[in-house]
């Protein structure tokens, strides 16, 4: 067993993880979301919002002989003119246009693929359904290099997210109408750079490589991991109980990793009603760096009846708990610091709920 961890040891000290961008689509959980992309890319081709230089480069970047006239021309032309910009418009019962640009002389129109492919050549649908309109029609497939789709109607041009990202690093803050929009081209630059311009996506990496070959040992280490997590929480309900004595509760909330603190005489169900907590880290509380949380919530139905306490964080501490000694060392610390924080509401917390204790069914 111990040869086996230190050769997994060896391996990920080799192993350079790649660490993904924070961004905008990251956070809000849309990093590959086509509908979520393609508002995110109007913004950016919307000349009100931006430049007429995104568009400008676009169009040259995606010339292909099938072009029914040379759109760079036509938007330099002086009769042309922006007019609007529309996202998920339906041109018929059986289709849906992901974004359609429409200048006084030409329209644009593009289907935005992330890791979806043509659905029952809709590309052919979309001309047909368009066939009425009176302006040349610009269409536009845009997708990252990794996704092989082709569209069927050849009068598609293909125009991959690292040709965006390169248009869009040409675009400087002064180039734009309202210069505090640049903020959004560099997030959705980074978004790219980090998520749609990673030609293997689909390749297994090294650090996955290392996981798979050692899947039986890592999933045992995490489980140990776990369960000597819940051993310390235990350890700490323990010291905790000691401390505070019998006019308080304790009771730890294993699923959101803390331990609620209250006093008899205060209105609590467990999960709700007035009370101290001690909160660490998700994963666990063993670690180099664990963050402990010591804070006061007041949920449930005495919210509303106790509006005066409010949810507060008094403070974040770190402690290291990574072995026997300082795991008991920094126990201690953490209770003594919660027991004088305690101390110093107490009172307040007690003149409170005595003004109002009826109220409380």
């Amino acid at each position: 067993m111990k040869a086996e961890l230190e050769k997994i040891d060896r391996k990920l000290k080799r192993i350079r993880i790649k660490k993904m961008p924070n961004t905008f689509l990251s956070i809000i959980n849309k990093k590959f979301d086509e509908v979520t992309i393609s508002r995110c890319l109007a913004f950016l081709l919307n000349p009100q919002n931006t430049t007429t230089k995104i568009i400008k480069e676009l169009l040259n970047v995606s010339k292909i002989p099938e072009d029914e006239k040379n759109f760079c021309e036509l938007l330099e032309n002086e009769n042309t003119y922006f007019e609007n910009i529309e996202l998920e418009e339906a041109i018929s019962e059986r289709s849906r246009i992901d974004i359609k640009i429409e200048f006084s002389t030409f329209v644009i129109v593009i289907e935005n693929k992330i890791n979806s492919m043509e659905n029952d050549i809709q590309s052919v649908k979309y001309e047909k359904d368009l066939e009425r309109n009176i302006k040349p029609i610009k269409y536009i497939c845009i997708k990252p290099k990794y996704n092989p789709t082709i569209m069927v109607n050849e009068k598609f041009a293909h125009v991959t997210y690292s040709q965006i990202v390169e248009i869009l690093k040409n675009v400087t803050k002064y180039d734009l109408k309202e210069q505090e929009n640049y903020c959004f081209i560099e997030d959705f630059i980074k978004h790219v750079e980090g998520y749609l311009m990673n030609e293997t996506q689909l390749e297994i990496t090294e650090d996955v490589e290392v996981y798979i070959d050692n899947q039986k040992i890592i999933d045992t280490m995490i489980s140990n991991y776990k369960k000597q997590s819940e051993v310390i929480a235990e350890k700490l309900e323990e010291i905790v109980k000691r401390k505070f004595g019998e006019n308080f509760e304790v009771y730890t909330n294993n699923k959101w990793k803390c331990i609620q603190i209250w006093k008899k005489s205060w209105t609590n169900e467990q999960y709700s009603g007035i009370h101290y907590e001690i909160l660490w880290n998700e994963d666990g509380i063993i670690g180099n760096n664990v963050k402990i949380i010591f804070a006061i919530h007041n949920e449930g139905k005495t919210r509303n009846i106790f509006p005066e306490i409010k949810h507060r964080t008094f403070k974040t501490e770190s402690y290291r708990m990574n072995d026997s000694k300082s795991i008991i060392e920094n126990l201690n610390k953490i209770v003594e610091e919660m027991y004088k924080i305690a101390e110093e509401n107490n009172e307040a917390i007690d003149k409170v709920i005595g003004s109002r204790k009826k109220q409380v069914k």
